[in-house]
């Protein structure tokens, strides 16, 4: 077939396109070999001069790059193929200059400064002299918008690239401040002349140097850490990840004694706003301890002693009224739920009118479990704290079930645990619904439903191929756990609860990504998805491999799935949000005891049927609403 010019001149371009990312990916590996010569010259400074050689090369590398990634964006947008960009890619080069620069400004300055004097001379071919000059590089400055968690890290930042440098004058330095600042930051320093770079800096500094803001936020951080109900690889990475940078920066601030502050931070936020604000008042010292508190408080104690008629009054409130704040621990019921109560109304049990909450009622927990879960759904209560205010998707209570860690309260253990595991025999069968299966010693039955091969897009847009199930009684489309991970997205927190069969809640949702897929064979149609994140979607499919007859009987079709007798692993889901746009409704039947294969625009696909005859399996379909 004769190509039209269109189709050459798209070749022409993806040529293009080809050359200019091969060329930006050298430049990065130069870029990421001189950032692991950075990392190894924090530790030995033997290294360092090594380093500034290497550094003073940074500036040609990202012209380099920079000029590859246009070349590369132009040629997208001539065949309108942008989405394949990847916007990060610049941003994260940016970032790993920036960090060697900094390394390499911690040693000897002038040796950095010379090195990159001498690049340039003999790049040049001139022998003529360098003249000081003020300009900068063209790695860019750090930006700076008033939040005081990101104040040291600027402020360091800062003050190598461009404070400490004594080769450029202050004007010059508050306009590049200027330039930095956005937001809080920039209101700050609005009525400074540029003439006033000290003035300018040490207002920064007074109004933003809170190490003691930076700190709680980081101990808030570690104590309220998620808890993994399961050992995955995505979980122990984000424990590890969240607890090593967090004490790292902690050890950074040079705490006199971090484990009393922690103590202290636990013991502060116990206490009322009121005594709070007092202490504070107090002018108590940078990081107090906790013996700095108990001392304030036992003071604090003596003086409402002395004020006798406010005690008395505390001791004659009704007793109901000392439970609104927190329901104390008892064996029985080890769910910690904090409860605060709007009305007179919320003083009652629900369950049986009394004085007393709903995890102290005897009647409620002498209930079975199926029982307390179906007053539970009758009764529209959280299934977190057991509250008739809300909804669990409304719920802040971080605490889960004392027996198993997922999410809900301990009185109601058990029901949904066992409804699960009689639908699931094993973790493997594990689905992001609700399942029923259903055993069968009849050898004549075997269900599938419909599965392609497709492509996704990655975090850097290259296309990965995945193993899709298409579903269109699915609401949602779902994905993965492992395969995000491999793709590198990024999730979206999501909290509102999901349901499958009969209203059983999806557990251990991770949250969403957006997602982008393809047909394996054609870059036409691009479809755009929002996914639901889980640990797995459903079972092998099929449950067992299928006769190699059974595919050989297909053979003059172009199956998107031409492994589809194997039993393999599911990747995705797609859901009713893509099933219209995927299916073009022409149906192949090869014969009535054989899967009927229905026409996509991703091609053939294996579509819900029956195989006769061919092997022992279970009927197993999942449905989501």
């Amino acid at each position: 077939m004769v190509e039209t010019a269109e189709e050459k001149e798209i070749k022409r371009v993806r040529r293009l396109i080809t050359r200019g990312d091969t060329k930006r990916t050298i430049a990065v590996k130069k870029i990421r070999s001189i950032d692991s010569l950075a990392k190894r010259a924090k530790n030995e400074p033997g290294l360092m001069d090594e380093l500034h050689i290497a550094a003073a090369t940074l500036d040609d590398l990202w012209a380099q790059f920079e000029a590859a990634d246009n070349d590369v964006l132009d040629s997208l947008l001539e065949i309108n193929a942008e989405i394949e960009y990847s916007a990060e890619l610049p941003a994260e080069v940016l970032s790993i200059i920036n960090a060697i620069t900094a390394i390499a400004m911690q040693g000897n300055y002038d040796n950095f400064k010379n090195a990159k004097r001498g690049l340039g001379e003999q790049n040049h071919a001139s022998d003529a002299p360098v003249q000081p000059t003020a300009r900068l590089s063209e790695i860019p400055l750090p930006s700076f918008n008033g939040d005081f968690n990101y104040w040291p890290t600027f402020r360091d930042r800062f003050s190598a690239l461009v404070g400490d440098r004594t080769d450029i004058p202050k004007i010059d330095k508050m306009q590049h401040l200027i330039g930095c600042l956005q937001g809080a930051a920039s209101d700050a320093i609005r009525n400074i002349t540029v003439s006033n770079y000290d003035l300018a800096w040490s207002t920064l500094s007074s109004r933003f140097h809170r190490p003691r803001l930076v700190t709680n936020a980081l101990i808030d951080k570690l104590l309220n850490a998620p808890v993994s109900s399961q050992e995955t690889l995505f979980d122990l990475n984000n424990f590890v990840s969240t607890f090593s940078e967090n004490i790292a920066l902690l050890n950074a601030l040079n705490i006199r004694d971090l484990g009393s502050f922690i103590v202290f931070s636990m013991a502060f936020r116990c206490l009322p706003a009121s005594t709070r604000k007092l202490f504070e008042s107090s002018a108590p010292p940078e990081f107090p301890t906790v013996t700095d508190l108990l001392t304030f408080v036992q003071s604090r104690v003596a003086i409402l002693e002395i004020a006798g008629d406010h005690q008395k009054r505390s001791n004659n409130r009704p007793q109901s009224t000392s439970h609104s704040k927190k329901v104390p621990f008892k064996p029985p019921t080890t769910s910690l739920v904090v409860s605060k109560p709007s009305s007179s109304k919320s003083d009652s049990c629900p369950n049986c009118r009394e004085r007393h909450t709903i995890t102290d009622c005897r009647k409620f927990a002498s209930l079975s479990v199926e029982d307390r879960n179906k007053w539970a759904r009758d009764n529209s209560v959280c299934y977190t704290c057991l509250s008739t205010n809300h909804w669990a998707n409304k719920c802040h209570s971080r605490l889960r079930c004392a027996k198993c860690s997922r999410k809900h309260h301990t009185l109601l253990h058990g029901f949904s645990t066992r409804r699960h595991s009689e639908s699931a025999p094993s973790s493997d069968d594990a689905a992001f619904c609700a399942a029923s299966t259903t055993y069968r010693n009849d050898d004549s039955l075997a269900v599938l439903l419909g599965t392609a091969l497709i492509h996704i897009r990655d975090h850097c847009g290259t296309w990965q191929t995945a193993r899709a199930i298409v579903d269109s009684a699915s609401q949602i489309s779902a994905i993965t756990v492992s395969y995000v991970t491999r793709l590198g997205l990024r999730l979206t927190n999501w909290t509102a609860p999901i349901s499958g069969l009969s209203g059983a809640a999806v557990a251990d949702v991770r949250g969403t990504v957006d997602c982008v897929v393809q047909p394996r064979f054609a870059t036409e149609p691009q479809l755009k998805t929002k996914a639901w994140v889980m640990p797995s979607i459903t079972s092998n499919m099929p449950r067992r491999s299928l006769d190699t007859s059974v595919k050989d009987r297909f053979a003059n079709l172009a199956l998107a799935d031409p492994t589809f007798n194997i039993t393999s692993s599911v990747d995705m889901l797609l859901g009713a949000d893509l099933f219209a746009q995927i299916m073009d409704g022409r149906k192949v039947m090869v014969a009535a005891d054989l899967p009927h294969s229905v026409q996509l625009y991703f091609r053939m696909d294996s579509d819900l049927a029956r195989c006769s005859k061919l092997m022992s399996s279970a009927t197993h379909r999942s449905l989501c609403h």
